[in-house]
């Protein structure tokens, strides 16, 4: 049998109801942790990203003009006014993935600039504590 959850306010039985009141403490997060593992961990999946799309766009280059060079060839590579061609579908595929790794990158450096923010919150508070008298 499972124990209730031991976050939100207490329920009929005098158990604690799943509403949550807030994060239970072993989710809690300090400026560090924005900082240095979570911020790290985007800008390391930007890396990789970036990484996977130049190794797997080099190999596609590889293969040259898989297309051929009659009309049905480049019906495929340029398309028609109905369809794309693969030139253009391949350049938007490229300009989104490299959008998506700009946007962990963006994120890393954002999460890093939260804890930093959060760190000088925090300085400040404790700069306009009262002082006590003697």
């Amino acid at each position: 049998m499972s124990e209730a959850p031991s976050y939100g306010p207490p329920d009929a039985s005098g158990g604690r109801s799943a509403a949550r009141q807030g994060p239970p403490a072993e989710l809690a997060m300090s400026p560090d942790d924005l900082k240095s593992s979570i911020a790290k961990a985007f800008h390391i999946e930007s890396g990789d990203l970036t990484g996977a799309l130049i190794k797997e766009v080099n190999e596609l280059i590889a293969v040259g003009d898989f297309w051929g060079g009659d009309e049905a060839g480049m019906k495929f590579y340029n398309g028609d006014a109905e369809v794309p061609g693969y030139a253009a579908t391949a350049e938007a595929v490229m300009t989104e993935s490299s959008a998506i790794s700009f946007f962990y990158n963006g994120v890393a450096t954002r999460l890093h600039d939260m804890g930093r923010n959060v760190e000088a919150a925090d300085w400040a508070s404790i700069a306009e504590m009262p002082r006590i008298l003697r």
